[in-house]
C-alpha cells in the first residue's frame, strides 16, 4: 500500500483539497467579521484604519497593479461624480471579481474582493461612495508599506 505525504497540497481544480487556501479562508473570515458598515455609512474611525492595515498586511503577495487598477476606476468615478456614474460603480463589482479570478494565487486576492464587496454593499450616495474610496486608499497605502515596492 502506498504511503502519502500529509503535507502534500492537492490541486483544488482537480478535485483535491486546498489546505493552504482553507486556512487562508478562515483567517480572512476573521478579518471580514471585524468590518463595521458604519465606516462606510457614517465615518471612518481609528478602528477602521486598523482594519485597513490588517487587510493590507494579508495582501503582501498581491500585485500593486491589481489593487491600483481597481482604485483607479474608483477615482475616475469620483472625478466624474458618483451620481453621474452609478452604473460604472455597480459594474465595478464584476470587474473586481474577474480581476481577482485572473490574479488570485492561493486565494490571497479574494480577501480584497470580499472587503470591497462588503464596502460596496453599503454605498448608496456620494458620502458613502467617498468613504469607500478613502478606505480603499488606506488599504493601498498600507499595502505599499508591506510590499516595499
Amino acid at each position: 500500500m502506498a504511503s502519502y505525504n500529509n503535507n502534500y497540497q492537492r490541486n483544488p481544480h482537480r478535485g483535491g483539497a486546498d489546505r493552504q487556501g482553507q486556512s487562508a479562508e478562515v483567517s480572512y473570515n476573521h478579518i471580514l467579521s471585524r468590518f463595521n458598515p458604519e465606516w462606510i455609512t457614517k465615518a471612518i474611525d481609528a478602528e477602521g484604519v486598523q482594519f485597513c492595515d490588517n487587510v493590507a498586511s494579508k495582501l503582501k503577495e498581491v500585485s500593486a497593479s491589481y489593487v491600483r487598477n481597481i482604485f483607479g476606476e474608483l477615482k475616475r468615478i469620483e472625478t466624474k461624480g458618483f451620481e453621474n456614474c452609478r452604473t460604472d460603480f455597480f459594474l465595478l463589482r464584476p470587474k473586481v471579481a474577474y480581476s481577482t479570478a485572473r490574479n488570485d494565487k492561493d486565494k490571497i486576492a479574494n480577501l480584497f474582493k470580499e472587503v470591497y464587496n462588503k464596502m460596496a454593499d453599503n454605498v448608496n450616495d456620494t458620502l458613502t461612495f467617498t468613504n469607500l474610496v478613502r478606505m480603499t486608499e488606506a488599504i493601498i497605502a498600507y499595502h505599499r508599506t508591506y510590499t516595499n515596492k
